[in-house]
């Protein structure tokens, strides 16, 4: 009679039951070890915190040159979150405990369970996936300081990219020669109009406007009293940035 093995590591299975052999779950461990930091990282790359530095002194320029959201993240951003925590709530509710809430304890979960969870017959999924979502998690950070950054020609609309210190690029679609500042307006400009989960809307509505946005739970009642529109994506609601500007937008 053959052994059974694990589809993850092949190595025998340790126990009757078992899906998984306990090593499979190191293929992961060190992000999930450090998810808050490697999610703060992945949230920089979208453009949140990151300023461009002055390249003589080192210190942040000024505030009308930060750098522009990047829009190429936000899909990848997306598929990040929505595994995390699409795979957290199965194993939460295979263990028959709560949800944890924030990235830290999120992390802290799956080293806490990941013994336990050697017998999930979910549990293969779930490392084959969350594996995919690390190394989604490494490629969108993995970008060294002096790597391009994005805007939008102002003619013809389309992405283009800049080295970090320059002030001034030529589109290479359309031949257009634009600011930094032109090309961040534009990229503002497109990013108001997509449709976005709740915390990349609010990331947007804050680079729009370089005021603290609403909080989401504020969010969640605007789009209950349909003060605001939202389209259902798997499970969850998008919102339009462009719509939570004007709502938030004192009248005078």
């Amino acid at each position: 009679m053959n052994t059974p093995v694990c589809p993850i590591t092949s190595q025998p299975l340790q126990n009757p039951g078992d899906t998984v052999h306990p090593e499979a779950w190191s293929i992961i461990m060190p992000w999930l070890n450090q998810l808050a930091t490697y999610m703060d990282a992945a949230q920089d790359a979208l453009g949140k915190r990151l300023r461009i530095q002055d390249p003589t002194s080192g210190k942040p320029a000024i505030p009308d040159t930060t750098i522009p959201i990047n829009l190429e993240l936000l899909e990848p951003l997306w598929i990040i979150r929505y595994n995390l925590l699409t795979w957290t709530s199965e194993a939460a509710r295979h263990l028959h405990t709560v949800v944890p809430p924030t990235w830290g304890t999120i992390g802290a979960f799956w080293k806490i369970h990941r013994h336990t969870l050697t017998r999930w017959e979910l549990a293969p999924q779930a490392i084959d996936e969350l594996a995919d979502t690390y190394r989604i998690t490494l490629r969108v950070i993995d970008r060294k300081t002096t790597t391009n950054i994005l805007g939008l020609c102002p003619h013809c609309q389309k992405p283009a990219y800049m080295p970090r210190h320059a002030q001034t690029l030529t589109c290479h679609t359309c031949s257009t020669s634009f600011t930094r500042s032109e090309g961040r307006d534009q990229a503002v400009q497109a990013i108001a109009y997509l449709w976005l989960p709740t915390s990349q809307a609010l990331t947007a509505t804050r680079l729009i406007t370089g005021k603290e946005p609403p909080s989401p739970e504020t969010l969640r009642q605007w789009a209950h009293r349909q003060k605001i529109e939202t389209r259902p994506y798997q499970g969850h609601n998008l919102y339009q940035p462009a719509q939570i500007v004007r709502h938030a937008t004192p009248k005078t």
